[in-house]
């Protein structure tokens, strides 16, 4: 056990290995996390898996862990990875989706079409959502953003940035001291 006066003993969980220290590279966090045999949804692959280290790397490469057995620390990690990636990647995709829409497609606004139709040959149906094969009476409204209203809506839909939010989801998994540098001391 360190000596109490010590910053260690303090906050014993700065003396613990960080990120970088378990995995040196992409290739050795790949081969960790498929080990687990926790990750089996098919649209984690082996690509997204390198980058999430990357990305990991930026965020905690040097943070120690918050466990003293790295095996169960690793397994944790593996089962962040299988709850939220599947959609994180779902949300990415629908966010570079959105970033993509041209000026148009952002403008285009809302269409109503009211038809009605008397006395058809054919009864209408209950059972399917199928237009009758004549109109009689059609009534349409169409509306359309301005470009203002447009770029505003674009903008709420593009303020939440889904990376930093799936990145968050391992910060329960490092430590929260930010240094060890200097020792604490006490005088009585």
């Amino acid at each position: 056990m360190p000596d109490s006066g010590t910053f260690e003993y303090l906050a014993p969980e700065y003396s613990h290995a960080t990120f970088d220290f378990l995995f040196p590279d992409a290739d050795t966090f790949l081969a960790e996390m498929r080990a687990t045999q926790i990750i089996t949804y098919t649209e984690i692959t082996d690509t997204f898996l390198k980058r999430l280290f990357y990305l990991l790397y930026a965020k905690h490469g040097t943070d120690p862990i918050v466990s003293s057995n790295y095996e169960q620390w690793k397994f944790k990690l593996a089962t962040i990875i299988e709850a939220y990636s599947p959609s994180f990647l779902k949300r990415e995709d629908v966010q570079k989706q959105l970033r993509a829409l041209s000026e148009a497609d952002l403008r285009e606004g809302y269409r109503n079409i009211f038809n009605h139709a008397m006395n058809p040959s054919t009864s209408p149906s209950t059972e399917n959502t199928d237009e009758l094969p004549y109109v009689n009476d059609q009534n349409v409204n169409k509306g359309r953003k301005g470009k203002a209203d447009a770029y505003g809506y674009l903008w709420e839909l593009l303020r939440t940035d889904v990376l930093e939010e799936y990145l968050k989801k391992f910060d329960k998994l490092f430590s929260r001291i930010v240094s060890t540098t200097n020792r604490v001391v006490y005088y009585n």
